[in-house]
């Protein structure tokens, strides 16, 4: 170690702190890159006693570096030492997991390994990496970077060593999501986000791991709370506002990636089950066998739709001009209270055809969420000519329902009382 430092400085023939500085970060990269070959050669040749040396030099090597290097080196060099020993530390915790004993199981060393890689790699990059290229944010980038080494890392264990695998594109997602983040914002960040979602759910399929849906459910979570809060607040639904139908793309992709996600959970579901995978087998997987997840997000991508719908009709309303925006806010909400109606009205209609109590229900709840809005909202915010036209629609859609309702329950009574006939005989 004392020789490297004098190498370093022999060889620069500069500053002589600054050479001492450079000659620690080689310091750190040599003994991380000791260690990984001790490590290596004690894993193939089954050498407990290297095999702890190689750890300790490890321990060492992080110790030097939290105590001496992140402390008295100048900047950039303490972030070049952490991105040094971090090259090190990585292929420690993969060469620990690919060379383990039982490789079926997680070691426990590539375990310890990977979070104190990305506690070296993080704020590294963070702190070596600033501005903007090309429109473009170096952070952003880096940390991507760093996501697609996770990535790559996770597609070499999977077939073998899942778990491990897990882990790791865990990690890499996880950046990933916080690099789209960094750099883009607004509608092209729903997009990634739920783009990032559906694949994710198409690769769950595609793979066999259900694991994945998991990680697609966060991404969707994410993508939709980002639509809801930031580019659709519901407060565009009631506040007459210049760009009501902004946050609709937003609203549409959410609801897109939640389909892909519903259609994902009924595929594996059916694929458990024995079953084949066509169109009717997957709805029968969806509605019949869990119903609790699968269901829940087709009636969330719907409701989801039915709110993008609201909006636009909001902005269509508003966009030929002529009119102020409040007249022609108040106009939208009469269409609005109209397709609200229709929608109820062919879930209802839907699912006394079907016999399906779920979607029947469905279409009473949205006929109920028509009636709240009529008496709590506009009877008090929409002018009489507004307010008339509203209670015209909600009241002509109702009407139809019931005289569905009527007609539909009453067949269904007569087939249900109507005796069966005998199986014929013979000749009979």
């Amino acid at each position: 170690s004392l020789s490297l430092l004098e190498l370093v400085e022999w060889v620069a023939q500069g500053s002589v702190r600054l050479d001492f500085e450079r000659g620690h970060v080689a310091l750190t990269a040599f003994w991380g890159a000791l260690a990984l070959a001790g490590l290596t050669v004690a894993l193939r040749r089954r050498t407990p006693a290297l095999q702890g040396a190689s750890l300790v030099l490890f321990g060492l090597a992080v110790a030097e570096l939290a105590a001496y290097d992140l402390g008295e080196l100048s900047e950039p060099l303490r972030w070049l030492s952490c991105l040094s020993l971090w090259v090190t530390v990585l292929a420690a915790s993969a060469v620990s997991q690919r060379l383990s004993p039982d490789r079926g199981r997680l070691d426990a060393a590539a375990c310890a390994f990977l979070p104190v890689s990305l506690a070296l790699a993080v704020p590294a990059l963070v702190h070596l990496v600033d501005g903007t290229w090309h429109g473009i944010d170096l952070q952003g980038a880096a940390l991507l970077g760093l996501a697609a080494v996770h990535g790559a890392l996770a597609a070499f264990f999977f077939r073998r060593q899942r778990d491990f695998s897990t882990l790791l594109w865990a990690s890499g997602l996880v950046l990933a999501g916080v690099a789209v983040a960094e750099l883009v914002a607004g509608t092209r960040l729903t997009l990634l986000w739920a783009a990032a979602a559906a694949a994710l759910a198409y690769l769950s399929v595609r793979l066999s791991e259900r694991r994945l849906q998991l990680a697609s459910a966060v991404y969707l979570g994410c993508a939709l709370g980002y639509a809801l809060v930031v580019e659709a607040p519901p407060r565009n639904l009631f506040v007459a506002s210049g760009h009501p139908a902004s946050g609709v793309p937003s609203v549409v992709f959410c609801a897109l990636a939640a389909a892909v996600f519903a259609w994902s959970w009924g595929f594996s579901r059916a694929r458990s089950a024995g079953a084949g995978t066509s169109a009717a087998t997957l709805v029968r997987s969806l509605v019949d066998q869990d119903p609790r997840w699968a269901v829940g997000t087709v009636w969330a991508a719907g409701t989801l739709a039915l709110y993008g719908v609201s909006l636009a009709l909001l902005g269509l309303l508003e966009w030929p001009g002529g009119t102020d925006i409040h007249t022609a806010f108040q106009r939208g909400h009469v269409a609005v209270s109209a397709c609200w109606g229709l929608v109820g009205l062919a879930l209802l209609y839907a699912g006394l055809r079907w016999r399906r109590h779920d979607v029947r229900v469905g279409g009473f709840v949205v006929f109920g969420l028509i009636v709240a809005k009529v008496f709590l909202y506009d009877l008090r915010n929409l002018d009489s000519v507004a307010r008339a036209f509203s209670f015209l629609a909600v009241g002509a859609t109702l009407f139809a329902a019931g005289y569905f309702y009527q007609r539909l329950t009453g067949q269904l009574d007569e087939q249900r009382e109507e005796p069966k006939r005998p199986p014929r005989h013979g000749g009979e």
